[in-house]
């Protein structure tokens, strides 16, 4: 899993701290941060991504909108992207998956959760 980069996307340090540290812990090594969907896009013109993990609620540019500019990118468009978000609400969740999100993640973070769709969505993309 060493190849696997992963971008966690984040305006709260502490939240991208604990997202790596799953992501360590589960031998996810090679991990970027950034702080908004400005930064993300930034990280991206420079660096290549497996999977994006990002929180839907930041400043700048929120987990939507950098979805949806990913997904007119044409170089970063397949690039899998998993949304976190503290709504539970089915049809906002919806929303991101008919932009493009391959899956979603509901905050407090459970560890096996997540691992568990960062393997589905990396599977799918092999």
């Amino acid at each position: 899993m060493k190849d696997i980069k992963i971008l966690v996307v984040d305006d709260v340090a502490s939240m991208r701290n604990v997202t790596k540290s799953i992501l360590m812990v589960a031998e996810y090594t090679n991990v970027a941060q950034a702080t908004d969907g400005v930064k993300a896009l930034e990280l991206l013109e420079d660096e290549t991504v497996d999977l994006i993990i990002c929180d839907w609620e930041m400043p700048n540019m929120d987990g939507l909108e950098l979805l949806i500019e990913i997904k007119k990118n044409e170089k970063l468009k397949d690039i899998p992207f998993l949304m976190l978000t503290s709504n539970t609400e089915k049809a906002k969740v919806n929303v991101a998956i008919k932009a493009g999100a391959n899956d979603y993640v509901i905050k407090p973070i459970q560890p096996s959760a997540l691992l568990e769709k960062i393997s589905n969505c990396l599977s799918k993309n092999s």
